[in-house]
């Protein structure tokens, strides 16, 4: 006989014997191979089981083709031995398990275990004797059940179980410790019940973006019966100020609940849950209280506190000290009696309301003279107050509004055009995807699906309101705006829409200052405001409008005259109040680093006007590694001698000189005015 099914290959391995007489059947050595492991089959039945089953190597991928999704691995020996009568047999067994998995645990890097488990079936009671093995696992269980009755005396002891096994359950975490326990189980299948003890020792709870590390040591004592779990005592003290102990009884069934939670932990706990953001919480919570009612409509009567708590969000720039909160538990709701924070910058933030146990939000919060600084463009004081209401987890709404007392808008001397690589990540193994994500990359996966939109929402309808002194400046740039503008939208894709309008402004450039006859600042959507402002100037027989307008990142400034003249002439006319061809070297120069200071670094077309003017062969705007803009010129003074110099806007200076001594050996120096002299001798050949 010969089986092929699926991917398994089954064939009789030698000869075998099946007698059917008055006696029964007797079967001598009907024996499978089944891939590489063998089943044998031996004995004699009737109205009497004397049967021998022996396994050896037999894969326990079989049970995949009745669940194809099972992804069994590993193999079965041991035998299994079949006495008495068909109602009530004897069953005596002995098997073993090795590398034994399946593909949920798999997908989780758990290793393959070990499995041990022996026992009898007499008088239709299963006792068992057994043991679990593998990296960081090792459970012993013995007991008995009754079939027929269904009674239960089953212990099952845990020794020396790593917490190591639940980061591959709970994402991001890096859990470490032992822990150790017993379970005795009684009762019946249709009403357990089961008494516990569980302890670890320096148990190390970390994330694996945040490596502020809490120990904690838990001991838990209880026992659970008629649906009901009794909690004799959980507590977790440790280092960093964890002292937390919880107590009483938890009932599964909807019926009455009385569990007492006390104590202290640190808020730095919650860092894990932060990290990705690269955010940071202090300070001491401290509870008393005790949860009455049911599950399905708990109850919880005492208090909450935080006390010297802080708070630092690095992609906001948001630091708060002094968080100080307390609040009373009362029934299905948690009263907010007082919360208030103080701002790095300046300024505090306090909050008063209500949240309740299924979550619905109901806060206001008061900003007092409070100070933001993003840490780059934007510092301002607000004053105002916001709300939060609807459920914490789902539609949480943020609105109200806000009063900009004042605020500085800081343009930068420069801006880096630099754009990301579209990558797109092919083959991505698991750890490769997780080293991406936790290094907060977009991936592209090879059906190019983004990352899915969070499942939590908040929603912002918020009022900005800024009468005056919305300063902007920068680059010659120096005007005050008011105005108003609204944020709308969930809030990891916030809609400002608005206007700020110019109150007053001016423009300089070199010794000439230019007021601004009008100018707004427009919000249509984004954080990249459109910018229009126009100043006009008479200057002898030219009349000069200078324009600027683009966005707050990418701007332009153009300048037109009547009559009409290129726009290098036009800026010679009024800032010098001379023809371009009537300026000095010194004075193009001067001009060339103006026009360096209004474009950033970006108009070239002005620079390759003025370089030709004065005869150089290189005339460029230059960024160095701290962001400070100069200007660089050179030319050649023979066909292989270039002479250089560099000037920047910080006061630095530098002249090169570069010598073709042949044609692969070159020699370069350069003399700054910071004792920073340089020599050497090159030599360049291509490949």
């Amino acid at each position: 006989m010969d089986i092929r099914y699926s991917n398994f290959h089954t064939k009789l391995f030698t000869p075998a014997t099946i007698i059917f007489d008055e006696n029964g059947v007797t079967i001598s050595e009907l024996g499978f191979i089944v891939d590489q492991g063998k089943v044998v089959l031996n004995g004699t039945f009737q109205d009497v089981f004397n049967l021998h089953l022996t396994m050896s190597a037999v894969p326990v991928a079989l049970a995949n083709l009745w669940k194809p999704n099972l992804g069994a691995v590993g193999t079965l020996s041991g035998q299994v031995m079949i006495h008495g009568r068909f109602e009530d047999p004897n069953v005596t067994y002995d098997i073993k398990g090795y590398e034994l998995t399946i593909a949920a645990l798999q997908e989780r890097k758990i290793k393959p275990f070990m499995l041990s488990a022996s026992g009898k079936v007499i008088n239709k009671t299963f006792t068992l004797d057994a043991n679990l093995a593998g990296e960081g696992l090792q459970v012993q269980t013995q007991g008995t059940v009754s079939l027929d009755k269904g009674e239960l005396n089953l212990h099952i002891n845990l020794k020396n179980l790593s917490a190591l096994l639940a980061n591959s359950f709970i994402e991001g975490q890096a859990l470490r410790g032992v822990v150790t326990g017993k379970v005795d189980i009684g009762g019946t299948l249709k009403n357990p019940s089961a008494h516990f003890e569980f302890s670890s020792q320096n148990l190390t709870i970390n994330s694996l973006l945040h490596k502020n590390a809490s120990s904690i040591n838990i001991n838990a004592r209880g026992f659970y019966e008629k649906s009901i779990l009794h909690v004799q005592h959980i507590t977790a003290t440790g280092s960093k100020n964890w002292d937390l102990s919880v107590n009483g009884r938890l009932s599964l069934n909807n019926s009455p609940t009385e569990l007492s939670i006390k104590g202290i932990m640190p808020l730095a706990f919650v860092d894990q849950f932060l990290a990705k953001r690269g955010a940071h919480v202090t300070g001491i919570a401290k509870i008393d209280a005790i949860l009455n009612g049911t599950l399905s409509q708990p109850q919880l009567i005492g208090s909450f506190s935080i006390i010297n708590g802080g708070f630092f969000d690095s992609q906001t720039n948001l630091e708060l000290s002094n968080i100080m909160l307390k609040s009373k538990l009362n029934g299905d709701h948690i009263i907010l009696e007082h919360a208030s924070a103080r701002s790095s910058g300046g300024g505090s933030v306090s909050v008063s309301g209500r949240i309740s146990t299924d979550l619905q939000t109901d806060l206001s919060i008061h900003l007092d003279h409070i100070n933001y600084n993003d840490g780059s463009m934007i510092f301002a004081t607000l004053t105002g107050k916001t709300t939060m209401t609807g459920h914490l987890l789902s539609n949480l709404v943020i609105g109200g509004e806000v009063t900009v007392e004042k605020a500085e808008i800081l343009i930068p001397d420069h801006f880096r055009n630099a754009t990301f690589l579209d990558i797109r990540h092919n083959n991505l193994t698991k750890l490769i995807l997780q080293t991406l994500e936790r290094a907060d990359a977009k991936v592209y996966k090879i059906n190019h699906n983004i990352s899915k939109e969070p499942s939590s929402i908040v929603q912002l309808n918020m009022q900005i309101n800024a009468h005056n002194q919305i300063f902007v400046r920068g680059r010659g740039l120096d005007a005050e705006l008011g105005g108003r503008i609204s944020l709308t939208g969930p809030l990891h894709d916030v809609h400002p829409v608005g206007e700020l309008q110019m109150i007053r402004g001016r423009f300089d450039i070199l010794s000439q200052r230019l007021n601004f006859d009008k100018g707004q600042t427009s919000f249509s959507g984004d954080f990249n405001p459109a910018i229009y402002f126009v100043t006009n100037s008479s200057n002898g027989d030219i009349h000069v409008t200078v324009t600027v307008s683009g966005t707050i990142n990418n701007f332009d400034i153009q300048f037109a005259s009547q009559p009409v003249l290129p726009q290098d002439e036009i800026l010679a006319r009024l800032i010098f109040k001379r023809s371009l061809n009537e300026l000095s070297p010194f004075q193009i120069a001067q001009l060339a680093a103006a026009v360096a200071e209004l474009a950033g670094a970006s108009n070239t077309s002005l620079l390759n006007t003025l370089r030709a003017k004065v005869g150089l062969d290189n005339l460029d705007v230059i960024v160095d590694k701290d962001g400070n803009t100069g200007l660089r010129v050179g030319r050649y003074v023979r066909d292989n001698i270039y002479l250089g110099f560099e000037a920047g806007l910080d006061g630095k200076t530098k002249g090169t000189i570069d010598l073709d001594l042949s044609r692969h050996l070159k020699a370069k120096g350069a003399i700054g005015n910071e004792n920073n002299s340089s020599f050497g001798l090159f030599y360049e050949r291509e490949y």
